[in-house]
């Protein structure tokens, strides 16, 4: 595995800011999305070519929550370098996992749209501070 898949999906430690976070976001929406399609149609075409057609919905809900449980540490690890990035620490991602609907909902919508912290805190530098200063010195 690279060390660049390892640090961008990988790894609970360090801050994302918001650009960063909502592509990786995407990223791993759209691949596991694509995957539990790919193994959905598979799934599908052969449990019909064997005439199993009563199991159908059963196995492919089961692809799908086997997809979405592997997908858990890559989206952990993105939510919590967000949030480190607000200077909470990661068990605030429960949140999501305990309450209903609305606030996690509301919750993930303040990830993708609120500054962090600006500045160096408890969870290391401003992602956005070396951006900065590369615009700061082309200007």
């Amino acid at each position: 595995m690279s060390e660049s898949f390892k640090e961008n999906y990988l790894t609970f430690s360090g801050r994302l800011n918001r650009k960063k976070y909502f592509m990786q976001i995407f990223t791993v929406g759209v691949v596991f999305g694509l995957a539990a399609a790919i193994l959905s149609f598979v799934v599908s075409t052969y449990l019909s070519a064997t005439g199993a057609n009563d199991s159908l919905t059963t196995v492919n809900e089961a692809c799908i929550t086997f997809l979405a449980i592997l997908s858990l540490p890559f989206i952990a690890s993105l939510y919590i370098r967000r949030l480190h990035d607000f200077n909470f620490k990661g068990w605030w991602m429960i949140i999501g996992l305990i309450l209903y609907f609305p606030i996690p909902v509301i919750f993930s919508l303040c990830l993708l749209s609120i500054k962090g912290t600006k500045g160096e805190n408890r969870f290391g530098k401003d992602p956005l501070a070396k951006q900065q200063r590369i615009m700061t010195t082309n200007s």
